[in-house]
């Protein structure tokens, strides 16, 4: 019994061993590669974010759907003045995208590569404005996605505390339902990964969390039809880059959909395979993507 107990604390001090390294190698490979070969690209990003600190100003960013969100996305932006600072700040919020996504789901052993996707299609995310960067457009987008998958993760963290507490589950949902105008679609990603997480566990209250889904989805038509004046495509993807950034809408929704699907991902990897610690290998092959 002692051997069991001093094998499984040996396994765990390994996986702590090599989270804190791969973690330390994920945030110095960002802070490089945006803070030094991507400069210019984040001082452009600031420059185009257009934030002017008065009341009129904030209003007007307010005044639309995913308001707080896309101010909040501002203020980190304005960091990226400074390319080293932006730069890791952005690496901070990476790694705590990580983190989440590793205690989240139990990402032991090999699996804690995994985490990493998320964080890794962001930094692309970053760095894939190309021309349209240049034409002067307003830039928060990459900001923004990078603090609402923040959000998401962190919301669905805070539900996984109460979710076998029927009314303080009901009392998060509704929080995050009337937190709709304020987040956007990353509060409808919240209730997405809620239901997946729901099937995947085999949880009779899948089809609850459905019906709050739609409930949001409505939400959304009316905010958009008659507080927002816009089109309701438009009110549902918000906070979404502008329509010359195609590719980025495509790496994006791409995004969006690993949040949603990361409890299926790793329910199949846990009954696919027992392995439980990286090897050596491992890292070596991490360190080289």
């Amino acid at each position: 019994m002692k051997e069991v107990k001093n094998k499984n604390k040996e396994l765990t001090f390994s996986n702590q061993r090599i989270g804190l390294l791969s973690r330390a190698l994920f945030f110095l490979f960002t802070v490089l590669f945006l803070g030094i070969y991507n400069a210019d690209e984040l001082q452009f990003m600031a420059e185009n974010s257009y934030l002017i600190f008065n009341e009129q100003a904030v209003d007007s960013i307010l005044n639309q759907t995913a308001g707080v969100l896309i101010l909040l996305g501002k203020f980190l932006n304005q960091s990226c003045y400074i390319p080293m600072l932006g730069a890791s700040l952005i690496a901070l919020g990476l790694i705590a995208i990580q983190y989440l996504t590793e205690k989240l789901f139990e990402a032991n052993g090999y699996k804690m590569l995994i985490t990493y996707l998320v964080p890794s299609m962001l930094l692309i995310y970053f760095t894939s404005a190309g021309y349209a960067l240049y034409t002067r457009l307003d830039c928060d987008f990459a900001c923004v996605a990078l603090l609402g998958s923040l959000f998401t993760l962190g919301l669905f963290g805070l539900y996984r505390l109460f979710a076998n507490t029927c009314w303080a589950s009901i009392i998060l949902q509704i929080s995050v339902l009337l937190s709709i105008p304020f987040f956007g679609i990353y509060a409808i990603l919240f209730f997405a990964i809620v239901i997946v997480d729901s099937l995947v566990k085999k949880s009779p209250r899948w089809s609850y969390h459905l019906v709050v889904l739609v409930v949001a989805l409505i939400l959304l038509l009316f905010l958009g039809r008659y507080l927002y004046a816009e089109k309701y495509l438009i009110t549902l993807l918000s906070p979404s880059p502008f329509d010359l950034f195609t590719q980025l809408r495509s790496l994006l929704y791409t995004t969006w959909i690993l949040i949603v699907l990361m409890p299926v991902l790793f329910f199949y990897l846990g009954k696919k395979s027992g392995k439980n610690i990286f090897a050596l290998r491992d890292v070596v092959i991490y360190s080289i993507l």
